[in-house]
């Protein structure tokens, strides 16, 4: 294929602009910093996805000037693979070539229930009931109307034992036996980062290693949880009266 004059022209503008040299002091300080986390993020690509690696013929070097992207075409393919397989790092990939600022750290959004900072109609009725269960902000009474069922007591929070209701529901029949974790889920106290985090408390954790590591493992945790989430829901929607068991189970992790 014969270039143009115009495309060996703007190639060669390209090809120049790499070897730019920082003017300033600020300049050369952003050019260093943007060079170390590149090497970062490169390196844990090799390491973390070798294949993929070896394969990869993406450029190392930044977009043209036409794309605004502050990540090189060989880091935003490592980010993608981050996202498909390890754990979410909150990027739209419509509209990442538009990318303009460094992901300098892995952002943990949150990834569930907040219920501290949105009305309890925005749940679905089985969240709504294990938010009531938790917070029993209205009476016993109005559980029919709102749930369906009628129990004849249900606990107060500040008489609950934690500790045995985690040893009861231990010894209950699945799914039962995931209530005492499903409840964690609401009450942000799983000890998972993607389940207890919020927006007022959101973490950061620099490109490394360990950084991957951990995330990763927490991302699985999540979703082990949301599973045990998922079929205690789907298990009292079949029957709407197994509300009773969850309440009955609760009743019985009295403090002593």
């Amino acid at each position: 294929m014969v270039l143009t004059p115009i495309v060996t022209y703007t190639k060669a503008l390209e090809s120049l602009n790499l070897f730019s040299i920082p003017l300033s002091l600020e300049e050369g300080m952003d050019y260093l910093q943007k060079l170390s986390q590149q090497v970062i993020i490169l390196s844990l690509y090799r390491e973390y996805f070798p294949a993929e690696w070896t394969q990869s013929t993406a450029s190392t070097q930044q977009y043209s000037d036409a794309i605004q992207c502050s990540h090189s075409p060989k880091e935003m393919e490592f980010l993608r693979l981050v996202e498909e397989r390890l754990f979410p790092i909150g990027l739209e990939w419509e509209s990442v070539e538009a990318l303009e600022e460094r992901l300098s750290y892995i952002t943990v959004y949150p990834h569930d229930l907040d219920w501290y900072q949105r009305g309890i109609d925005e749940f679905d009725e089985f969240h709504q009931f294990l938010i009531h269960l938790l917070s029993q902000e209205f009476p016993v009474s109005l559980w029919q109307e709102q749930f369906g069922i009628t129990p004849n007591f249900v606990l107060p929070v500040e008489q609950l034992d934690f500790e045995k209701l985690e040893t009861l529901c231990r010894q209950a029949p699945e799914p039962l036996s995931y209530l005492y974790e499903v409840l964690s889920i609401v009450d942000h106290s799983t000890n998972c980062i993607w389940l207890d985090s919020c927006w007022e408390c959101v973490e950061y954790f620099s490109w490394s290693r360990e950084s991957l590591d951990f995330l990763t493992e927490q991302w699985k945790l999540a979703l082990h949880l949301w599973d045990k989430e998922s079929r205690l829901r789907s298990w009292i929607e079949e029957d709407k009266i197994r509300y009773l068991q969850l309440i009955d189970l609760w009743n019985q992790a009295k403090k002593s």
